[in-house]
């Protein structure tokens, strides 16, 4: 397939704020990165003796980022802001999601592999056929999300709160669940083969 830059051709979807230029020596160095507008951020890779994840440093907010098939491998986005932003089929492996708003983002496909989403916000998020596998889920906040056909196997769910939320058909297989929130969560043929539940609460809970 065609290589992809991180970066290169992001749409952003920022409304009422100015172009942000950045200087030369920052990740990206010449791009100007366009909000509100929808037109490219990025009109060329990062150098590849560049930090891309500068990049989100400068830019700061992404809410309603289009971030679609963005190369996002090893990226720290810490507490970034990505409520609403489209990352359908980002690849994220290993990326530092902690504590990060993901509320009603669209992650559907994307790849979260050995991602760490510690204490994330993705309470309504589209996440069906996501890719979690060994991901660190701790203590999120993924309450009513659409986690259908995802694959959870070996993900650390530790008191991770997930009312409401959609996991059918999802491969939980040696889920880590102590704790976990399962409240009125549709577990319809969901794959649970070695899973660990202890103390998680099911009240309501669909699991045919």
């Amino acid at each position: 397939g065609v290589e992809r830059h991180p970066f290169a051709m992001i749409e952003m979807a920022f409304a009422h704020q100015e172009p942000v230029e950045l200087e030369d020596g920052v990740a990206g160095k010449g791009i100007v990165a366009t909000r509100g507008q929808g037109r490219p951020v990025a009109e060329q890779g990062c150098d590849a003796e560049d930090q891309c994840p500068a990049l989100l440093a400068v830019l700061g907010d992404l809410t309603e980022a289009n971030l679609t098939e963005a190369n996002l491998t090893g990226t720290n986005l810490t507490g970034t802001n990505l409520k609403r932003a489209n990352l359908t089929e980002a690849d994220l492996y290993g990326a530092n999601l902690y504590g990060a708003n993901l509320y009603r983002a669209n992650l559907s496909k994307a790849n979260l592999t050995r991602s760490n989403l510690t204490g994330a916000y993705l309470a309504g998020a589209y996440l069906s056929g996501a890719y979690l596998h060994g991901a660190n889920l701790s203590e999120a906040k993924l309450s009513r999300a659409n986690l259908e056909r995802a694959n959870l196997e070996g993900a650390d769910l530790f008191r991770a709160k997930l009312s409401g939320a959609n996991l059918e058909r999802a491969n939980l297989s040696r889920a880590y669940l102590v704790g976990a929130n399962l409240t009125r969560a549709n577990l319809t043929r969901a794959y649970l083969v070695g899973a660990n539940l202890t103390g998680a609460d099911l009240v309501g809970a669909n699991l045919t």
